[in-house]
């Protein structure tokens, strides 16, 4: 798609949430990187064989796969 065809596309951006964006703009980077971090972290502490014991490990089939999508992520 050249430029002038995604020109015909493009609509206008709603001020209002530009508006309340970037009022809480702290908040809102703030609750995306907690979720990113704390998302990452209690699903390595529980696919990590949580304190060692059996009940906890996980139990999948696709160890590679999963081990790829984490380091992705």
């Amino acid at each position: 798609m050249t430029r002038e065809e995604a020109r015909k596309h493009m609509v206008d951006k709603d001020a209002k949430f530009i508006n309340h964006k970037s009022m809480y703009k702290c908040w809102s980077y703030t609750i995306f990187v907690l979720t990113a971090v704390l998302s990452f972290k209690f699903n390595k502490l529980y696919y990590s064989f949580f304190y060692d014991q059996k009940m906890f490990q996980a139990q999948f089939t696709q160890s590679k796969y999963y081990r790829k999508m984490m380091t992705w992520y």
